[in-house]
């Protein structure tokens, strides 16, 4: 389960460190980069220029970017390339994670219809051969804004049939890193900036990555960077991606661990291209074992738009408690929570959320008060597969050493172990000072907070975990919220203490 540079877990959200920092989002994104996937201020986007919407000062080209500096390669070279077409023309690019799934990003999508949209693969050329295929369903990440976690995924219409010029992407794994100067691959059919060179014929460029310090410094002036962005080019320009290549793939080592998003113009010295960073985004049980709901008739599935995106608890019969990190800028009208189901899928009850209250204090760069009241349309009938948790009293103490059980439907890491049933994991709870130690790096853990897991690591919860409950002795102790990657020696998952917030659980919810 877990966090950002930290990631929340839920979005595991962990990611701390790729994070350094979608719902999806297909176990990897997922349960939809659920990488499924921080918000920027809106106004940001009036300093930010989207490799789209071209939305910065002093702009020299319209809308949509193209490789600047490349060369032209056949699509059998980047079989994971897709053209993202909008009314029939090349809108962005996007990368192939399966036979029903497209990986692009935001920006490039706005607010529009997926019936506006189709993609073309396995050609060369963006107006002509390969394969056409509209666009059924369009997932943003719930937290993008502005330029900031700047992800979509595009489920197709049909499945793709693979071949020699349409395959999939490989991906990183949850908050695997971006190493500085590492050369990566980036392609697309965005401008040229050059009379003698088309775009109409796949073009690609080899950048090396930028440290993210100096990336930062070099947007200053953009307000920076996130830790769900990198930055890729060389100081003295004249190599980048530039206007409709956005949403495409960067690709380094293999595996796609960035989606082109936005940039001080093109290719221009001091300003490297930023990319959405695909590791980054949620959390899912580590080295556990499957569980029946019925010995966990509090754990719940929060839903978004009908995909698991978090776990959670129930405290009574109206109200549901996770972690802000998976709720902070959505809609109740978008969420609700699958109850008295070992599936997160399937079975059990489906209710909607009428109602969503983050902590007041809830701070998104530290996860501190990761906490968030749901309270439902309508009330639960308790039965053997759905039951309230018992709660401890404000500011209870949880023991250094005592065992403890979290559960979830997060990623496994492992592909023998399938998410899709109800999992859980027994691990014992870390000392306050040694996990404060453990976490220096990242700004260390506040008094809201408490660890649990094995030095030697293998046992955690990990995206899509997020949320989710942590009992000891019959009690919520913890709710899922961030951690350094998943199961690792020397990091323990962090969790939001739940007895430093009792009294507010109970003013707000009665429970």
């Amino acid at each position: 389960m877990s966090g950002v540079t930290m990631i929340p877990i839920a979005t595991r959200s962990r990611a701390l460190e790729t994070n350094l920092l979608l719902d999806t989002m297909l176990n990897k994104f997922t349960s939809y980069l659920v990488i499924l996937i921080a918000v920027v201020v809106y106004v940001e986007a009036y300093n930010v220029v989207q490799r789209n919407k071209l939305i910065r000062p002093r702009l020299l080209y319209p809308a949509g970017k193209r490789i600047v500096g490349g060369f032209v390669i056949d699509i059998a070279d980047a079989p994971y390339q897709v053209s993202l077409q909008n009314d029939n023309e090349h809108n962005c690019g996007g990368s192939i994670l399966s036979t029903k799934w497209i990986l692009t990003a935001a920006h490039c999508i706005h607010d529009e219809s997926s019936s506006d949209f189709t993609v073309r693969l396995g050609s060369s050329e963006h107006g002509s051969g390969g394969t056409v295929i509209r666009v059924a369903r369009i997932i943003p990440h719930p937290r993008h804004s502005a330029t900031n976690y700047d992800i979509a995924l595009l489920e197709l219409e049909s499945e793709l049939s693979f071949n020699s010029k349409i395959q999939p992407v490989v991906l990183p794994e949850q908050d695997e890193p971006v190493v500085d100067g590492m050369m990566g691959t980036v392609s697309g059919w965005g401008l040229t900036l050059s009379e003698t060179e088309s775009n109409d014929v796949l073009r690609a460029t080899n950048v090396p990555t930028v440290n993210q310090k100096e990336c930062n410094e070099a947007y200053q002036s953009y307000g920076g960077i996130t830790d769900q962005m990198f930055c890729a080019g060389y100081k003295h320009g004249g190599q980048d991606t530039c206007r409709q290549d956005s949403g495409g793939p960067f690709v380094a080592e293999g595996k796609l661990i960035g989606v082109i998003s936005w940039g001080h113009e093109c290719a221009v010295a001091g300003y490297p291209g930023v990319y959405a960073r695909v590791a980054s985004p949620p959390r899912l049980i580590v080295g556990g074992f499957e569980i029946n709901i019925a010995a966990t008739p509090y754990q719940v599935s929060l839903q978004y738009f009908n995909h698991h995106r978090c776990g959670g608890s129930v405290l009574n019969n109206k109200w549901i408690l996770t972690a802000a990190h998976c709720t902070v800028g959505i809609s109740a009208s978008n969420l609700a929570v699958r109850v008295g189901s070992s599936k997160h899928a399937s079975g059990g009850t489906v209710v909607r959320v009428a109602r969503v209250i983050d902590h007041p204090n809830y701070i998104e760069d530290t996860f501190d008060y990761d906490y968030s009241l749901l309270e439902l349309e309508r009330e639960l009938t308790f039965s053997n597969v759905i039951q309230p948790v018992t709660l401890p009293e404000q500011d209870e103490a949880v023991k250094d050493g005592i065992m403890t059980t979290v559960s979830g439907w997060g990623n496994t890491q492992s592909a023998a172990e399938s998410n899709a049933i109800l999992r859980a994991a027994n691990v014992p709870t870390v000392n306050q000072k040694q996990c404060n130690t453990d976490y220096q790096r990242y700004g260390g853990v506040s008094d809201r907070m408490l660890c649990a897991g094995y030095q030697e690591g293998g046992k955690d919860a990990c995206q899509g975990d997020s949320g989710g409950p942590l009992v000891a002795n019959g009690k919520l102790v913890g709710v899922v919220s961030w951690g350094y990657g998943c199961a690792r020696v020397g990091y323990p998952g962090v969790y939001s203490r739940v007895a430093s917030i009792r009294n507010w659980i109970r003013e707000k919810s009665g429970a």
